[in-house]
């Protein structure tokens, strides 16, 4: 039996002669399947054999990602001939996985982040995989010196046990902020604007990634209230100090020019005129440009159009930015108005659905208004049987508009009980039932029972807030 260079060896010293495969024999595999490994070397019966052929087989079979070491070895059966072995040791497979040390993040929420579970197979990239993403959520939670230590406890068949030991070690505090190129706005602007704030004697300065990053677009907001519609971020580092306690954030903006509006224009209103748009736009030429103000000033538009049924109405506004400043020409088209083709309530399984309806102030028909949908959202909202209330409006290809009211129902009903002694009646007590939607009918039944040894008393409730499907209580 001759080792990979021997093959080599035979083939480059007759260079008349070919070699070519007799068989190709698979060794060392016990989980993985030998017509698998032989087909993906990608070496055949009776075909020759090189050293292209050879390595390629070798990358091959490493790529099925199963096997830590690969070999290829080589059996003389006659002068032109040979058999070629396949010979593979396999990555053993997950038995137990064991977490310790862990306390600032959850067991499972660090089961997630390795995800290699019980029967799967336990390689070198998976484990460098697993630990960094376990660094990487204790770092987005502060915790910078926090270690990860792998260990590998080799079973018999192939399997092992692995433990992943956590140091999480001191959170580490924000020891200062500090921001390059903000010529225009001064760094304690920018301070203001973050969440993240720097260590002081009398407060914490904790450090979460994930704040870290929406304070950085808080940052750019700010930025183009003041004008710089161009502000970027152009690179930030977050590094821990030689103490390895304080934590050190540098933050490099580009702020571009300031700019102010130009001229503001608009055309394709009929329905809305000038005049009421322009006091709904409220924009004035020479004001600084106010990224958070303009959006304001189109939601405004869009909700006059929308108040009057017009649903699908198209605001584009467009920027023209000359020198310092901005031109705004808004091109409106209105379209036709929508009206309600059809409402439908989901998520109420107690609830019914005629409870709910009636507290609608769109009507299936009727042109649709937005004051109607926020109406008709605060009264479902407050008949207190929901968590949450959440309409949301579909478009069709009419112009109209269909309306989906998705609920998610609270437990309702309450029941207490209270025992008390006194000098007059001695021992007293009371049981009361509360049920505020009855059989989710939206009706109100109220029971109380107050007994003692010398006074018993009943009181009972029943209200209906639609009688004959009416408002009348």
């Amino acid at each position: 039996m001759l080792l990979l260079a021997a093959i080599l060896g035979l083939l480059l010293s007759n260079a008349a002669l070919a070699a070519r495969v007799e068989n190709v024999i698979v060794r060392g595999n016990v989980r993985s399947n030998e017509r698998l490994i032989r087909a993906t070397s990608g070496i055949s019966q009776g075909e020759e054999i090189g050293p292209a052929l050879i390595q390629q087989a070798i990358r091959n079979i490493y790529a099925l990602g199963v096997f830590s070491e690969v070999n290829l070895l080589g059996e003389t059966t006659g002068v032109n001939t040979l058999n070629v072995i396949i010979e593979v040791k396999e990555y053993p497979i997950l038995n137990q996985l064991t977490i310790t040390g862990e306390d600032e993040i959850k067991e499972s929420d660090i089961r997630e982040k390795i995800r290699i579970l019980p029967g799967q197979i336990v390689s070198p990239h998976a484990v460098t995989r697993a630990v960094e993403e376990v660094l990487t959520a204790y770092r987005e939670k502060g915790y910078y010196l926090a270690t990860v230590d792998p260990r590998q406890i080799e079973l018999e068949g192939g399997r092992v046990d692995l433990d992943f030991v956590i140091d999480e070690r001191e959170r580490v505090q924000v020891k200062n902020i500090r921001f390059h190129g903000n010529e225009s706005l001064p760094s304690k602007k920018l301070l203001d604007q973050m969440e993240t704030k720097e260590d002081r004697w009398w407060r914490s300065a904790d450090f979460d990634d994930e704040k870290y990053r929406e304070d950085k677009e808080k940052i750019l907001t700010f930025y183009r209230t003041q004008g710089f519609r161009e502000a970027t971020i152009v690179r930030d580092s977050v590094s821990v100090g030689d103490s390895g306690k304080d934590l050190y954030i540098d933050i490099w903006v580009e702020e571009g020019d300031r700019y102010r509006y130009g001229s503001i224009s608009w055309n394709g209103n009929e329905l809305i005129s000038d005049q009421q748009i322009h006091r709904l736009l409220d924009l004035q030429e020479g004001d600084v440009y106010n990224r958070e103000a303009f959006n304001e000033a189109v939601f405004r538009l869009a909700s006059a159009y929308q108040e009057q049924g017009y649903w699908a109405v198209s605001i584009d506004p467009i920027e023209t930015p000359t020198g310092n400043s901005v031109d705004v020409a808004f091109s409106i088209f209105e379209g036709e108005p929508s009206k309600v083709r059809f409402i439908d309530v989901v998520g109420n399984d107690k609830t019914k659905d005629k409870v709910i309806r009636r507290e609608m102030a769109l009507i299936p028909g009727d042109t649709f208004r937005r004051s109607d949908l926020e109406r008709s959202h605060r009264n479902v909202f407050y008949l207190n049987f929901f968590e949450n209330v959440e309409p949301d409006i579909k478009p069709l290809p009419s112009g109209d508009v269909d309306v989906i009211v998705s609920v998610t129902e609270k437990p309702t009903g309450t029941v207490n009980m209270a025992v008390g002694y006194g000098q007059v009646d001695k021992w007293v007590g009371s049981i009361g039932l509360s049920i505020p939607n009855l059989l989710g009918n939206g009706q109100q039944l109220d029971f109380q029972w107050e007994f003692g040894q010398t006074r018993t008393s009943f009181y009972l409730s029943f209200t209906e807030p639609w009688v004959l499907d009416t408002p009348t209580s």
